[in-house]
């Protein structure tokens, strides 16, 4: 697994992209937040901000031809 370090975090350039989708404007961001989990985009629009976050982890053991895995969601 590829990971960073947060002491090379500040090394980091985030990659912003915004698209016009049905009149509105929606801008996808990552690298500014969330810099130390497996992967971290921001969604936001005009009015509202979302953070998304993944996380995964290799548990010696698993099958890894299995065609599932659980998920978990945390609020």
């Amino acid at each position: 697994m590829i990971g960073i370090s947060d002491k090379n975090a500040p090394l980091l350039e985030p990659l912003k992209k915004t698209y016009e989708i049905e009149g509105q404007k929606i801008t996808f961001e990552s690298g500014k937040i969330g810099l130390l989990i497996d992967g971290a985009v921001t969604i936001s629009d005009e009015n509202d901000n979302i953070l998304f976050v993944t996380a995964g982890f290799k548990q010696d053991g698993l099958n890894e031809k299995a065609d599932f895995f659980p998920l978990v969601v945390d609020f």
